[in-house]
């Protein structure tokens, strides 16, 4: 090997840009070999372990019974909540289940979290709702509202987004 190429093969990398020592890659499916060590121990095993595992559960060891109850019962991060919610055509439908969802919520039927996400799809109604009428977002017209466009600018404006329709 001469100079030029040990100089175009750096250090740490000994194959060229787009070749690999394994161009076909890992094939699919291929366990780790502390996997496949694993699964051959516990192979004989299993049997044993689930017996003892159930023997420990008799005899009342609670870490082996909540053991068994986190496997057996998996753990709900939250509950379904059964609320009848109507259909939304305006924005009065939407103030009528906002009002649905904080009774929900007041009377504890509902986390306050499962009422906000409730809420936020009821937003987006309303945002899609605005977007179809052309309307602009409240906190647009609020901010215009505190800082007024001049109508000198307000002019110019329309002018521009006239000359640049076809």
């Amino acid at each position: 090997m001469d100079d030029d190429e040990k100089k175009a093969q750096r250090r740490g990398r000994p194959f060229t840009k787009g070749e690999s020592g394994n161009p076909s890659g890992r094939p699919k499916g291929a366990l780790n070999k502390s996997t496949l060590m694993a699964e051959a121990l516990l192979a004989d095993k299993t049997g044993l372990v689930m017996r003892k595992l159930f023997e420990d559960v008799e005899r009342g060891d609670r870490v082996a019974i909540r053991f068994c109850a986190s496997r057996l019962i998996p753990a709900q991060r939250e509950r379904p909540v059964e609320l009848e919610l109507g259909e939304l055509r305006n924005a009065a439908d939407a103030e009528a289940e906002y009002a649905k969802i904080y009774k929900g919520v007041a009377d504890r039927d509902m986390s306050a979290t499962q009422g906000e996400k409730m809420c936020r799809i009821i937003d987006g109604f309303l945002k899609v709702r605005r977007a179809a009428k052309g309307e602009r977002p409240i906190k647009d017209r609020m901010f215009e509202e505190l800082f007024p466009i001049p109508e000198a600018l307000k002019m110019r404006t329309k002018e521009a987004r006239q000359e640049n329709k076809p």
